[in-house]
């Protein structure tokens, strides 16, 4: 009896499925709405306005979100390490030889 040949393990080849199915929704959408300005003329304008909308929400999101949130954290941090310092050095009033302020006018050594 002949010997078949074995079975070689391919080595498993990611499949990018997830940016496939973007790209044929995204070009789905476009040919829906190109039947729709074909059919009803001003949806174009429509389309143009939901265009503008989702442009004017996506740079929103980009100040806001990505630029002003990392200033905002910055500005926090150097509260908190400022607030730290304040509270780590002596106290006001307080000299570092046990003698108050007052105590030294007082007493001059």
């Amino acid at each position: 009896m002949p010997r078949l040949p074995s079975k070689q393990k391919r080595p498993d080849v990611p499949v990018p499925t997830v940016p496939l199915g973007l790209m044929l929704m995204l070009v789905f959408a476009f040919a829906f709405f190109g039947l729709m300005t074909v059919i009803f003329p001003g949806i174009g304008f429509i389309g143009l306005a939901v265009l503008l909308g989702g442009l004017f929400f996506w740079l929103q999101y980009i100040v806001w979100g990505r630029w002003l949130y990392g200033v905002v954290v910055r500005m926090e941090q150097k509260e908190q390490e400022s607030a730290f310092t304040e509270s780590v050095a002596p106290a006001a009033g307080a000299r570092g030889d046990g003698n108050s302020d007052e105590q030294a006018a007082a007493n001059p050594q």
